[in-house]
């Protein structure tokens, strides 16, 4: 799975798989929002850095250490929480592959794209299939009932997504979700799965 964000910390920190954790600045992923965890930390390392705003520069906040005040720590991490996954999740493009408005000539050129070397994570929700194509930053989604409606082949939907030798199927519940609502019915994207 690919870092949203760094941390960095001298301490402990749970890391659930979504966060580069470090100790020393040279381990950051450049590019990524950061926090800087502890004031000793943040002063040696961003000298100009003010106590009274937890905003570094445009990518860099820092917070308190859980030995000098947890409640603000806590709240913190919240709010970078969500600022980490806004910025990932805006970098997503989200295509609704309509079977019944595009040509038979896309439906097959989706269905070869299915069985190419490049990996994919698949998840299925409520009878929608998502499919990120890693290194893109695409996720392509369809309905199955959409395809019974236009009296296509569900397995030739499902031959071509278990074909590809990269193809990742997500089975497990995913750490965070986007919802989007489709007809009065939420599906879930899966924006956070890719290396």
């Amino acid at each position: 799975m690919r870092s949203i964000a760094n941390i960095l910390t001298d301490g402990h920190f749970e890391n659930d798989g979504l966060y580069n954790v470090v100790r020393e600045p040279d381990c950051l992923i450049p590019g990524i929002p950061t926090l800087v965890i502890g004031w000793e930390k943040t002063k040696r390392l961003y000298p100009s850095a003010s106590i009274i705003e937890w905003r570094i520069d445009e990518n860099t906040y820092w917070t308190w250490g859980n030995r000098e005040r947890r409640e603000v720590q806590e709240r913190d991490l919240i709010r970078f929480r969500k600022i980490a996954i806004n910025r990932f999740v805006m970098s997503m493009k989200y295509v609704f592959l309509n079977v019944f408005t595009v040509s038979h000539k896309t439906i097959e050129k989706f269905l070869d794209s299915l069985k190419d070397d490049r990996k994919k994570y698949i998840y299925g929700c409520n009878d929608i299939i998502y499919i990120y194509y890693e290194g893109n930053n695409n996720i392509i989604g369809f309905s199955l009932y959409d395809i019974d409606y236009a009296d296509m082949d569900r397995k030739e939907f499902f031959r071509s997504m278990y074909s590809g030798k990269n193809n990742v199927f997500i089975k497990d519940e995913i750490p965070y979700k986007i919802k989007n609502e489709f007809k009065n019915r939420l599906y879930i994207l899966p924006y956070l799965y890719s290396n």
